[in-house]
């Protein structure tokens, strides 16, 4: 089995895939905010997406795998590990 996960933008008018950006395997939801899409994946890293195109706009290393959906406040980003930690990492 392929274990290659793809993070994908449809257009709600006609259902074009408008980009898709592979990303790993991830355990939270993505979460938008500010028009970037952030994922947090199983390979220990942060993913800033821009929501327009899908492009990398930047990634970042986390210690441990991320095992839940990442919130967005003032420039600062939260998550779960797959520890039980609640880390916050600030933008890179």
């Amino acid at each position: 089995m392929d274990d290659t996960v793809y993070v994908q933008s449809h257009d709600v008018a006609n259902g074009d895939r408008r980009w898709e950006s592979n990303v790993g395997r991830f355990g939270g939801s993505p979460t938008v905010a500010d028009g970037v899409l952030y994922v947090g994946t199983w390979e220990k890293e942060l993913y800033a997406l821009d929501g327009s195109d899908g492009s990398k706009r930047w990634s970042d290393d986390a210690e441990d795998a991320i095992s839940g959906s990442v919130a967005v406040a003032d420039g600062v980003f939260g998550f779960g590990d797959d520890y039980g930690n609640i880390v916050a990492l600030a933008e890179p």
